[in-house]
């Protein structure tokens, strides 16, 4: 598989595990610690429930955590038939990263 990331370039990954419909896992980047995650789909009253796992590099880094969760937000936002801002990052994001900063220290 391929990421795009536009002007930032390009990754390649590798589908780790597929058992469809419900899971998908893979990775990508390079040296000696690639990016690891897994996605699970289960049923949940009348919708679908989606369990995200950061497997690697250190699946409690606040910066990851907070990274994650952001993206998360978005994709509910979408689901829910909005449109996210087209940002990089926002006030959002940066409240994020510092609840996770201090539930690690």
């Amino acid at each position: 598989m391929t990421f795009d990331y536009g002007e930032a370039g390009t990754a390649t990954g590798v589908v780790t595990a597929w058992e469809e419909p419900v899971a998908l896992a893979y990775e990508w980047g390079e040296g000696t610690m690639p990016w690891r995650v897994r996605m699970t789909l289960a049923p949940a009253g009348d919708g679908t429930r989606l369990t995200f796992d950061h497997l690697a590099p250190d699946p409690h880094h606040p910066d990851y955590a907070a990274g994650w969760h952001w993206h998360l937000d978005r994709l509910a936002q979408v689901i829910a038939g909005d449109e996210p801002a087209r940002v990089d990052s926002d006030a959002h994001f940066e409240e994020l990263q510092r609840l996770y900063a201090r539930a690690e220290g």
